[in-house]
């Protein structure tokens, strides 16, 4: 109100009392001094409570600020639900636990009684206002998580930390037109980290379309980045406790996208690391220059030889191995990269003139395959058995071939495709005729049947037994624990109980 406004109040009344000695002599002793003095204990009375609403509101000010530092709680407004980060983890909370502690904190200063409510109300809106995503984990969380990934995915803590950093970019909806290329054994993996992104974020499948299993040629190699990981023939499955963790790896993962911008950044400040060297090798290379530089490592010149296009792609899949990249061609696009390049018969798939330092190891080992391996079902070989009787048939592997096993199960795989694998390690269904593994367990198991028969044993046995003195004997080979007992078991099928025990009949017959 403005002071024409109090003048015409004031003249209201007096014009209302105007005549009457005895309302004008009370108006009178009203505004010199009930007024004054009334004006003055409400004018102390309002800065006495716009102080102790200031001190409140700082107080309060002061309490949330202080809760919300000292208790990490943060919430989804996709899955509604809280989480609170304590002791190196992220974890679900419970909304009613989190108001709970709040009035019980509240409760203990109890100038702030007259506002728990409102406080309440307005640490909750701040705590939904903080995304899981967005927290900082200390050091034990970090170092827990790359230690998860380490055990069994990436071989070492900078290929966990890049892989990371890709997945905190997808998770914070960064666009890119990069893709990443990594191994299929990483595939259970990456399902569970999008599965959890879903339920816990509402993160799509869509934002993870950029990792790719193998190359397309509708990629550029410019766009493309390389993802190293442990390389196994199947997806890895995961583990119950990196399960348990993902919450946490997903926290890490968002932390390392901030930090670095994004994925391309990371590499930046990794320059001098072959993490960056392998991830950005695509990046300035065409197929021609790889085919150039494939010619040049990997072929000889060379006039009376001659190498069939199936070994020149068995040479090519081996050169990306050794560099430890996927295949980035189609077999076609090579084979025409490779006819405009080098001498080759016209209507064969035959380059002349060139021979390769690896051939040898080709030629002989498939010599050795097609004479002396032969269709068993009932039979089974360890690649380190085949490494044996490869070289005991006089081939050569060479120096430079750091694990043999896997070369030799490269070359079965490329020029016998039909022959199956068990674990990585087992060929199933074949044997060898330089070693007839049936006979020395059979010879085994009799020798041991004679001695416990003379010594007129009467207690039971297992195959444990039997194989333990199979091996502690002088032999030039051994045959494993699992075909020992896989024969043994059907030699011996009557003779042995549910439990494993030989039963002492077999050696008093």
């Amino acid at each position: 109100m403005n002071a024409s406004e109090f003048h015409d109040l004031l003249d209201a009344q007096i014009a209302k009392c105007e005549g009457n000695d005895y309302l004008l002599g009370r108006l009178r002793t009203y505004l010199d001094t009930i007024l004054p003095s009334y004006l003055d204990k409400a004018d102390e009375a309002h800065r006495q409570r716009t102080i102790r609403r200031d001190n409140l509101t700082k107080n309060c000010s002061e309490f949330i600020e202080k809760f919300l530092l000292q208790n990490s709680y943060t919430f989804s407004s996709y899955a509604e639900l809280f989480f609170k980060y304590e002791d190196a983890n992220l974890s679900i909370y419970s909304e009613d636990d989190i108001q709970h502690e709040i009035l019980s904190q509240i409760s203990q200063a109890r100038t702030l009684a007259p506002w728990k409510h409102k406080i309440k109300i307005s640490v909750m809106k701040r705590i939904k206002e903080r995304s899981p995503l967005l927290i900082i984990p200390e050091s034990p969380t970090i170092q827990g998580v790359i230690d998860l990934l380490r055990r069994g995915y990436f071989p070492s803590k900078t290929s966990a930390k890049y892989f990371m950093t890709i997945i905190g970019d997808f998770l914070l909806g960064k666009d890119s037109d990069r893709i990443y290329i990594t191994d299929p054994s990483i595939k259970n993996l990456i399902n569970e980290i999008m599965h959890h992104s879903y339920s816990l974020f509402g993160v799509t499948s869509t934002a993870f379309q950029s990792m790719k299993f193998k190359y397309h040629s509708v990629h550029p190699y410019a766009q493309c980045r390389l993802v190293r990981s442990n390389k196994f023939d199947k997806a890895i499955p995961v583990q119950a406790e990196l399960r348990r963790s993902m919450l946490n790896v997903l926290c890490v993962c968002a932390h390392y996208s901030t930090r670095y911008h994004d994925a391309d950044g990371f590499l930046s400040q990794h320059a001098d690391d072959d993490i960056a060297s392998h991830a950005l090798w695509l990046r300035s290379r065409t197929l021609k220059d790889i085919v150039n530089s494939f010619i040049e490592d990997e072929l000889q010149a060379c006039g009376d030889s001659e190498i069939s296009y199936k070994n020149m792609k068995f040479l090519w899949k081996r050169y990306l191995e050794t560099l430890q990249v996927p295949h980035i061609a189609s077999y076609e696009s090579l084979h025409q990269e490779l006819k405009e390049r080098l001498d080759h018969t016209k209507g064969t798939e035959v380059f002349t003139s060139l021979t390769s330092p690896h051939l040898p190891l080709v030629s002989s080992f498939r010599h050795f395959w097609d004479t002396y391996l032969t269709k068993d079902d009932d039979s089974e070989l360890e690649m380190s058995e085949v490494v044996t009787l490869f070289s005991a048939s006089g081939g050569k592997i060479g120096r430079s071939v750091t694990d043999p096993p896997a070369v030799l199960m490269d070359l079965i795989k490329h020029f016998y495709p039909e022959v199956l694998f068990e674990e990585d390690k087992y060929i199933i269904g074949y044997r060898c005729t330089l070693w007839n593994k049936g006979s020395d367990v059979a010879n085994a198991l009799e020798c041991f049947k004679v001695d416990q028969k003379d010594l007129g044993c009467e207690y039971a046995t297992n195959i444990d037994a039997i194989y333990e003195r199979y091996s502690k004997e002088p032999k030039h080979r051994f045959v494993s624990k699992r075909f020992f007992e896989k024969t043994t078991l059907d030699i011996l099928a009557d003779y042995v109980d549910s439990e494993g025990y030989i039963s002492p009949s077999w050696w008093a017959c």
